[in-house]
């Protein structure tokens, strides 16, 4: 591959990244289709070596996408014990997955197509679902008392949200979109659910990353195997296009919005499926 085709590739992908990262459509799903897809038109497949350094080196961008939004705030949220016990409590059934011989299951359904259109459309149900009810609590049917939302994690209600964040696993089922509509589902107000649900978004990604490394050691790949260039190029677009999701997304969730998303879950998955039919 030209250093050129290195660079465009790179930074397509961190631009993918960074809008599936955070916007409720699923960056594992859209990085496994358009890899998919590159592989159909170009008759070749991409370097595994390569590819694993990128995919690291894309969720450190991602990360600090999340960590410069949230800058103001971040110390006040890491000194709140409370709080801290509840991004703990979310996130302990993704460690509890991902350290045992189903996380290769799981991975192993990356290279098919036709389970990531299944999973979007998975996740476009929950997207409709959580707004659904968050707007129903907020402007309820006549003869029906409005349902304040909550601003206060609850461990119960952590729980269940970190339940929704293991579903994440499947490719095309969306982290964020699944623990944001778990968060509403759990009467969360429509700022808390996506404040939390960004909150354990970093030890989620920080976490793949690090099980990504460790594959790339233990494979013994080579740091030399995509030039530092494009993996910088990569990094900087996921963390610039990150940055500029996150705002959109709380604009989204804010504004009863989630069901644009929704329609483009379901339009994507539909289409998956029927490219692979036929």
């Amino acid at each position: 591959m030209s250093p050129l085709s290195q660079y465009l590739e790179a930074v397509s992908l961190g631009a993918l990244q960074g809008v599936a990262e955070f916007l409720p459509i699923s960056s594992s799903g859209h990085l496994s289709l358009a890899q998919a897809v590159l592989d159909e038109a170009t008759g070749r497949q991409i370097d595994p070596e390569g590819n694993r350094l990128l995919v690291i080196v894309l969720h450190v961008g991602t990360l600090g996408s999340i960590l410069w939004s949230y800058r103001r705030d971040l110390w006040a949220t890491a000194t709140d014990v409370r709080y801290v016990t509840s991004v703990a409590v979310a996130t302990a059934p993704l460690v509890v997955v991902a350290l045992t011989p189903l996380k290769d299951r799981v991975e192993a359904m990356f290279a098919q197509p036709a389970v990531v259109g299944v999973c979007l459309l998975v996740t476009a149900g929950l997207l409709l679902a959580g707004q659904y009810l968050a707007v129903r609590r907020s402007d309820p049917a006549d003869g029906e008392e409005a349902s304040p939302s909550s601003r206060e994690v609850t461990l119960p209600v952590a729980a269940v949200i970190g339940a929704f964040q293991t579903l994440a696993l499947l490719p095309g089922i969306s982290r964020s979109g699944s623990t944001i509509a778990g968060g509403l589902m759990s009467g969360l107000s429509r700022e808390e659910a996506v404040r939390f649900s960004l909150m354990i978004g970093v030890p989620a990604i920080a976490g793949a990353g690090l099980l990504e490394a460790k594959s790339v050691l233990d494979a013994g790949v080579s740091l030399n195997a995509l030039p530092i260039g494009p993996l910088a190029a990569g990094a900087g677009t996921a963390f610039l296009v990150g940055v500029a999701a996150i705002s959109l997304l709380r604009k989204a969730v804010s504004n009863d919005r989630l069901h644009w998303f929704a329609a483009y879950c379901a339009a994507v998955g539909s289409a998956t499926l029927v490219w692979q039919l036929t």
